[in-house]
């Protein structure tokens, strides 16, 4: 957690920045962000290799139904997966390996729709702003 002095400190630069952009804001709305961007990060900071994997490539854009049949398990399970702390180190290398292979693939080109790619980017946006994936 920051100190006092840091928390004072990033809030008022966020105040500073939203004035600068003539945006409204009230303290309580800044703090509310701080408390969900601290939340966010020191969730994603202890994610494990597994979830941040997974994470990613839902922040890429890639279905669960599509990653489930990649991996050959249900969309349930990658759900789990990406909540759970520990999994076996078959799982985490089948799912390390799966990263790499589509990290620099457009999911759009692989023949997922973009209203698919949209949703699954928006879904991963979501989780991580607020720190939800804990």
């Amino acid at each position: 957690m920051p100190t006092p002095n840091r928390r004072a400190s990033a809030r008022a630069a966020m105040i500073a920045v939203a004035e600068a952009q003539d945006i409204p804001v009230t303290v309580r709305q800044v703090e509310a962000l701080l408390a969900a961007a601290e939340s966010a990060l020191l969730t994603w900071v202890d994610a494990t290799p597994t979830q941040q994997a997974l994470y990613e490539l839902r922040a890429a854009g890639w279905t669960l139904p599509y990653l489930a049949a990649r991996l050959g398990t249900s969309s349930a399970e990658i759900g789990q997966r990406m909540r759970r702390r520990h999994v076996t180190p078959r799982v985490e290398e089948q799912t390390l390996r799966l990263a790499a292979e589509l990290k620099d693939v457009d999911p759009v080109s692989a023949g997922l729709s973009q209203s698919a790619v949209r949703m699954a980017r928006t879904w991963a946006s979501r989780r991580t702003q607020v720190g939800v994936h804990r």
